[in-house]
């Protein structure tokens, strides 16, 4: 019975597209994601954009706020200072592009392959930030 079912099946699967047989075989299966929750006394996420805000919210939070600035006199150069070359556009690049891509953000929430994006447009203002970082003598506490 089975047999001439099966039989009856791909007859007349193959007298239309044999390439349904894959189709057929593997049926359709859905598999809905559960609900998220927001925490504590709010309902869970049901539909879909309410899944998306909860993810959302919870993987890109506001970044932290910065600790107070350090105040520091840049005019003054300190005795015994060591002499320093210009960087280069090669420098900044070979060392960006050395960079693992696939680490995490730090507190700016920007990551190595956005800069390395906006490399070809904003490469010569960010080798200036660098320069005049350099010229002043500051090294900004977030680059630490």
């Amino acid at each position: 019975m089975k047999c001439t079912w099966a039989n009856q099946i791909l007859e007349d699967i193959f007298s239309q597209d044999v390439w349904s047989v894959c189709k057929w075989t593997t049926g359709y299966h859905n598999y809905p994601m559960s609900t998220l929750t927001h925490g504590q006394g709010i309902p869970p996420a049901i539909t879909l954009e309410e899944k998306c805000d909860t993810l959302r919210n919870t993987l890109y939070q506001e970044p932290p706020p910065l600790p107070v600035p350090v105040v520091t006199n840049l005019t003054q150069r300190v005795p015994n200072e060591l002499s320093y070359t210009e960087i280069t556009y090669i420098e900044v690049s070979k060392a960006l592009f050395s960079t693992n891509s696939n680490t995490a953000p730090g507190p700016s929430q920007i990551a190595y392959t956005l800069i390395k994006w906006a490399w070809p447009i904003a490469a010569n203002l960010i080798i200036a930030l660098f320069q005049r970082c350099l010229n002043m003598g500051y090294y900004p506490v977030q680059w630490r």
